[in-house]
C-alpha cells in the first residue's frame, strides 16, 4: 500500500513539476503548502474548464468560479463543502481526503484572503 501511495503522490506532482520547470526562472520547483493536495484531490474539477469551475460560474459568477484565485473563501465553509458536498460536488470521506490533507487544502485556498 505504501508503494501505491507514493506512486499516487508522484503522479499528482507531475503537473506541478512540469509547470514549475517550465515557468521557474531558476528551474526550481516551488509548491505552496497544500497545493499538491489540491492538485491531487481537486484539480480535475476546480481548475479552468473543470466541471466544478463551470458550475460555480453559473452559481456565483465567473470572477469567483476559480477557487485558487478567490480571496473570500472561509475555511469552515470549505471543510463543510468537502465533507458534506453541495450542488454537483460530492462529499469526500476522511479516507478519501484525510483531515490533515483537508487542512492543508483549506490553508492553500484561503492564502489570498486579507488578514
Amino acid at each position: 500500500m505504501r508503494r501505491i501511495m507514493g506512486g499516487r503522490v508522484l503522479l499528482a506532482m507531475l503537473p506541478l513539476l512540469f509547470w514549475g520547470v517550465v515557468n521557474a526562472a531558476d528551474n526550481r520547483v516551488t509548491v505552496e503548502p497544500g497545493q499538491a493536495y489540491f492538485m491531487y484531490h481537486c484539480e480535475t474539477c476546480h481548475l479552468p474548464n473543470g466541471t466544478g469551475t463551470k458550475l460555480l460560474a453559473r452559481r456565483v459568477g465567473a470572477d469567483k468560479s476559480l477557487l485558487v484565485r478567490r480571496t473570500d473563501l472561509v475555511g469552515d465553509y470549505v471543510r463543510a463543502v468537502v465533507r458534506n458536498g453541495v450542488g454537483g460536488m460530492p462529499w469526500f470521506t476522511r479516507v478519501e481526503v484525510t483531515d490533515a490533507e483537508l487542512e492543508e487544502i483549506v490553508n492553500y485556498l484561503t492564502r489570498n484572503n486579507p488578514r
